[in-house]
C-alpha cells in the first residue's frame, strides 16, 4: 500500500511539472496576444538578459565584493572570483549600471513602433498605458520597500551598513514617500535602489511624444544637432554653476537621457536599412563590430566609470590645474558618464540591430527561457533588490547568513512570478482596457461642424 501511494504522488508530481511550462506560458502571455504578433520579441529577451545582468550586479556588489557587510570566510572564495572576473570581459555580467542605457534605447526603440504603424495617435490613450504600465507596478513595488524598510531595516544589526544606495538605512518619514510617489526628490531610491531609472522612464515618456514628432520629421543629420546641443548645453551648464545637481534621479540627467531616448527612436525608425546594411557587411566584419561592440561595453564602460581613470587621469588633472575650466570636478564626472552612457547605448544599437537580422541571434532569442524572462523583465528589476535586501537584513549577525545566496536566487524567481502575474500583468491589461475605451469613445464622437 505504502508503494501505491508513493507511485501515487510521483504521478502527481511529475504531471504538474510536465504542465507547469504550459501554464507559465499562458501566465506570460498578457492578454491573448501570441508571441510575436505585436512586438518584436528579441528585444523582450534583451531586456530580460539586461536585467539579469542587473540582478548578478547587485548580488556581486552587495553580497560578495562589498566591504561593509560582516565577513563570512565562505564568503572569501567568491569575493576573489567576482575580483577576477572584474578584470575580465565577463564583466559584463555585473554592469548594472550600463543595461540601464541599454533599457533607456530599448524603450525609445519600442515606444516609437506605433508612431510607425499609425498616422493618429492620442495622447491621452498613449499616456493611460504608460501609467498603467510603469507608475502602478512602481507603485507597488514602493509600497513593498516600506514594508521592507520598516521590518527589516529599522532592525537591522548595529554597524549593518550594506547598502552604498541607502537603501533601507534612513527613517521612514512622510517626505520621503512624498517624494517617491510625485518622482521627485532626493530620497528616491531609499526605499529600492532601481526606482530612480523608473524615474525617469516616467518623465521622458510623458513627452515623448514631442520626441517622436521630432524623429519622424527630422533628418538624421538634424536629431545629431539637436543631441549635440543638448549635451553641450548640458556640459556648459556645470561648468557656469559646477553645484547643480547632476544625480540620476535630477531633471539634470532626465534631459541627458532624452538623448538617448532620440537615439532608440532613431534606430526604430532606421533599422530596416540599417539591418539590411549590416546584412550585406562580410561574415568578418560582422563578427568584428560585435566583438568590439561588446569589449566596449564591457571593458570600455568599466575603464570609463571604474577608480583607474579617477586616480590616473582625473585627480592629477585637478591637482595640476586647480583653476582650469577642463579640471572642474562636476565637468570632468559628467564627461566620464555621458561618455560611458553613449558608449552603452552604441553596444545597445548594436545588440538590437543583431536581434532583429541576424538569423543566428534571433533564434538563441527565441529559447523559451530567455523569452519569460524578458516578459516579466520588468518586474525582475524592480524586486530583485527587495528580495537582496530583505535576505541580507533579515540574516545579518544569524549563523544562516550562508543561505543569502540560494535564497537570492530561489527568491526573487518566486517574487517575479508573484509580481508579475498579480501586479504587472493586470496593470497592463488595465491600460490596455482604458485605451482602446478612449479611443472608441472618440472615434464615436463626431467631428465639430464648421459654421459657413
Amino acid at each position: 500500500m505504502l508503494m501505491s501511494l508513493e507511485r501515487d504522488i510521483l504521478r502527481k508530481i511529475t504531471g504538474i511539472a510536465l504542465s507547469f511550462p504550459q501554464k507559465l506560458r499562458i501566465m506570460t502571455s498578457p492578454g491573448k496576444t501570441p508571441l510575436g504578433t505585436r512586438h518584436f520579441d528579441e528585444l523582450d529577451s534583451l531586456r530580460g538578459l539586461a536585467a539579469i545582468t542587473v540582478a548578478f550586479g547587485h548580488l556581486a556588489l552587495l553580497t560578495f565584493a562589498s566591504t561593509t557587510w560582516p565577513g563570512h570566510p565562505q564568503m572569501e572564495f567568491w569575493r576573489h572570483v567576482i575580483e577576477l572576473l572584474n578584470r575580465t570581459p565577463l564583466t559584463f555580467l555585473m554592469a548594472g549600471g550600463a543595461a540601464v542605457r541599454f533599457f533607456f534605447v530599448l524603450s525609445g526603440f519600442v515606444l516609437l513602433l506605433p508612431f510607425l504603424r499609425r498616422k493618429e495617435n492620442p495622447y491621452s490613450p498613449y499616456i493611460v498605458k504608460r501609467v498603467c504600465r510603469l507608475y502602478l507596478p512602481y507603485l507597488a513595488a514602493v509600497l513593498l520597500g516600506l514594508l521592507g524598510d520598516y521590518f527589516l531595516g529599522q532592525h537591522r544589526p548595529k554597524g549593518f551598513l550594506v547598502s552604498p544606495h541607502d537603501m533601507w538605512t534612513h527613517p521612514i518619514t512622510a517626505n520621503m514617500i512624498i517624494q517617491h510617489i510625485l518622482l521627485y526628490g532626493s530620497q528616491i531610491g531609499q526605499l529600492d535602489q532601481v526606482l530612480w531609472s523608473l524615474v525617469q522612464e516616467m518623465r521622458i515618456s510623458v513627452i515623448y511624444p514631442l520626441i517622436a514628432i521630432l524623429v519622424l520629421k527630422l533628418r538624421t543629420r538634424h536629431l545629431v544637432l539637436i543631441v549635440a546641443a543638448i549635451e553641450v548645453f548640458l556640459t556648459a551648464l556645470l561648468l557656469v554653476a559646477p553645484q547643480t545637481n547632476t544625480s540620476l534621479q535630477s531633471f539634470f540627467s532626465t534631459l541627458h537621457f532624452t538623448t538617448i531616448f532620440i537615439f532608440g527612436a532613431w534606430l526604430a525608425k532606421n533599422h530596416h536599412e540599417l539591418g539590411q546594411r549590416l546584412m550585406r557587411l562580410s561574415r568578418t566584419t560582422r563578427v568584428g563590430i560585435a566583438v568590439f561592440a561588446f569589449l566596449a561595453y564591457s571593458l570600455g564602460i568599466k575603464f570609463l566609470w571604474g577608480n583607474q581613470i579617477l586616480i590616473h587621469f582625473i585627480h592629477p588633472l585637478e591637482r595640476r590645474f586647480p583653476q582650469a575650466w577642463f579640471a572642474q570636478p562636476a565637468f570632468l564626472n559628467f564627461i566620464t558618464l555621458a561618455s560611458g552612457d553613449w558608449i552603452a547605448a552604441f553596444a545597445a544599437g548594436v545588440a538590437i540591430l543583431y536581434a532583429l537580422h541576424q538569423r543566428q541571434v534571433r533564434s538563441a532569442l527565441h529559447i523559451y527561457p530567455i523569452l519569460i524572462t524578458g516578459r516579466a523583465s520588468y518586474t525582475l528589476y524592480l524586486v530583485h533588490s527587495l528580495v537582496l535586501f530583505a535576505l541580507l537584513f533579515g540574516l545579518a549577525g544569524t549563523p544562516w547568513f550562508w543561505a543569502v545566496i540560494p535564497g537570492f536566487f530561489i527568491g526573487t524567481i518566486l517574487f517575479t512570478w508573484l509580481f508579475y502575474r498579480w501586479i504587472e500583468v493586470p496593470t497592463m491589461n488595465m491600460g490596455r482596457r482604458i485605451a482602446k475605451a478612449m479611443q472608441e469613445r472618440r472615434r464615436r464622437t463626431p467631428a465639430p461642424s464648421v459654421a459657413a
